[in-house]
């Protein structure tokens, strides 16, 4: 999936799945997040033996990709 939105600095990415992890605190809290989703999506991908990618630029947006194995 990529959108085109804002983009996340370089230095967030790799802790992206981290349980509570939040890029931006004040604005998650206004809108709900618990900073759970994408530790939950790495956990289900994982069990599946998968692999979650993530890049990301500021200003240009970000792309998540999921690698599941065929069999």
């Amino acid at each position: 999936m990529r959108d085109h939105g804002d983009g996340i600095d370089a230095i967030h990415v790799p802790r992206l799945t981290e349980r509570f992890y939040r890029v931006d605190g004040h604005r998650s809290r206004a809108m709900g997040g618990t900073g759970l989703g994408l530790a939950i999506v790495k956990h289900i991908i994982n069990r599946h033996r998968g692999r979650l990618t993530v890049t990301s630029t500021r200003g240009e947006g970000s792309c998540f990709a999921v690698v599941l194995p065929i069999r």
